[in-house]
């Protein structure tokens, strides 16, 4: 073999390795922007799912605080609201009726945003409960809400119930809420048929544990000892929701930190999203 052939063969080794290393780059820096590319509609994804859950809420409080500000008896000697005014009551009873039509929309509209929720990894058992909590509360806050309008509407107001007995109160607010609370909502029924639960009195029925929970809610935020004379039921129902609608913004808090704290892990490792 002449040195010609010897070099011409030696330069075109050294150029198939070059071409070899180059193409490994351009597959690596390939990648390494795909995975970028990937990072960023992650990121742009959970951005866009927690600005969603931020208006949601908004408009879900707007709702609950507008029932609140049309039936809640305080509000009404604020504005000095003329008694007996037949016109005046319906048309107050007409926006009720339409916010709490709204309202309830909303509320159920929180299923949407479980089942989508973007997992956490494995270890996702915070953001499932946070996200359980809030749902727990939008069904309550819906349900206070409904039972607040029939109170502050009814013709006959209750008079058999001894406002000064904070349990009879407490009672008395359960049992108005516990028939209107939309059962898909629960974390309690999860997993279950709604429209098949078994009644408070049956075996396996989730309802005492549901109640019981609620009656701590109500006796340490809303009923409590020394909180002050109460001059209506309804009143008292008031109460009941203003605190309900802190408690369900202190529940979406939880929820998008948990979602802020999974976009800043996705940034590193992405993953799949998974439902409730």
């Amino acid at each position: 073999m002449s040195w010609d052939g010897a070099l011409s063969s030696v330069l075109s080794f050294v150029a198939i390795v070059i071409g070899i290393v180059l193409a490994a780059l351009a597959l690596r820096q390939s990648g390494q922007i795909a995975r970028g590319q990937a990072t960023q509609e992650t990121e742009s994804y959970l951005s866009g799912r927690m600005q969603g859950l931020v208006e949601h809420a908004r408009e879900t409080m707007l709702e609950s605080q507008t029932i609140l500000d049309l039936t809640n008896p305080l509000m009404g000697e604020l504005l000095s609201a003329p008694e007996g005014d037949r016109d005046a009551i319906n048309e107050r009873r007409s926006a009720v009726v339409g916010a709490l039509s709204r309202l309830q929309v909303h509320v159920e509209l929180l299923r949407i945003y479980a089942i989508t929720m973007p997992a956490v990894g494995r270890n996702d058992s915070s953001a499932r409960t946070a996200l359980a909590d809030l749902m727990d509360e939008g069904a309550w806050l819906y349900s206070e809400a409904m039972h607040l309008s029939i109170l502050a509407f009814e013709e006959s107001p209750l008079d058999d119930v001894d406002l000064s007995d904070n349990e009879s109160v407490i009672g008395e607010l359960l049992n108005g809420s516990l028939v209107n609370l939309p059962r898909r909502l629960l974390s309690d029924l999860d997993g279950k048929d709604p429209n098949d639960v078994p009644f408070f009195s049956e075996p396996g029925s989730p309802w005492p544990a549901i109640y019981s929970r609620r009656e701590d809610v109500l006796r340490r935020g809303v009923v409590r000892e020394g909180s002050g004379p109460r001059d209506s039921l309804t009143e008292a129902a008031a109460s009941s929701l203003a605190h309900t609608s802190e408690r369900y913004q202190g529940f979406l808090m939880a929820v998008l930190r948990q979602w802020n704290s999974l976009r800043l892990d996705k940034t590193t490792h992405p993953t799949s999203q998974a439902g409730r």
